[in-house]
């Protein structure tokens, strides 16, 4: 059993107050196979029972410490707000509750965002105005938009070229940790696998220089989750 007691005074996007009955109607519709595609990742939640405005109290089938740490959703759309528009015009216009709102979106068009001045982390609310977010695929040519002043902010620098953006003049780099991560999959469920034995799993996993890894191909730009006891 989890509970969870929500900040005071969130706001979403549109004035309404983020509440329990929101998270209530998020699993309700998140456990549902025919609504949503994530239902297997809420098959060990049993309810979602509110209890007041601000307090909720999640339930499980059965003791699941994984789906603390992997599985389990804790994000709402509001409840009134979809019920309003429908599922198709939420999607056209989304509400969140973060310190950016959506204003436009169209096909072969940038999403366009305003800074919500009701957010209520006030310490980290946006010093801009305006966000327009450009898709730019091709690292090359995100590089050069950057150095060509056509964008001011960007993300996914290419490993390889850390170093050199450091260097560049009016520029900042962050090196953050993100979910994104290199594992080797041991296929543990043949019966002839010899992935099976936990000593051939230990003795593989020694074997690989992950410090290598991350100096040579991730340029530095990586960091060793597990140490070489848990790696198998």
């Amino acid at each position: 059993m989890l509970d969870v007691t929500l900040r005071p005074c969130v706001l979403f996007h549109n004035g309404d107050p983020l509440s329990s009955a929101d998270f209530e109607f998020a699993d309700n519709r998140l456990r549902d196979p025919k609504q949503s595609c994530w239902s297997h990742l809420q098959a060990s939640v049993e309810s979602c029972e509110v209890i007041d405005d601000r307090r909720f109290r999640i339930r499980f089938k059965e003791p699941d410490a994984s789906c603390l740490i992997d599985n389990l959703q804790l994000w709402a759309p509001p409840k009134r707000y979809t019920e309003q528009v429908g599922i198709d015009g939420f999607g056209r216009a989304p509400v969140g509750i973060g310190p950016w709102k959506f204003v436009s979106w169209a096909v072969k068009d940038e999403p366009k965002l305003e800074a919500f001045d009701g957010y209520w982390d006030t310490a980290h609310r946006p010093g801009v105005k305006n966000l327009s977010i450009k898709f730019i695929p091709e690292d090359l040519t995100r590089i050069a938009a950057y150095k060509t002043g056509a964008i001011d902010w960007m993300d996914a620098v290419p490993p390889s070229m850390v170093e050199a953006f450091r260097k560049l003049p009016d520029t900042r780099t962050a090196s953050l940790v993100i979910s994104n991560n290199i594992h080797l999959n041991f296929v543990i469920h043949l019966p002839n696998s010899p992935f099976r034995d936990a000593r051939v799993r230990h003795a593989a996993a020694y074997a690989i220089d992950f410090d290598a890894i991350i100096k040579k191909v991730l340029f530095a730009q990586g960091q060793l989750l597990l140490n070489r006891v848990c790696r198998a």
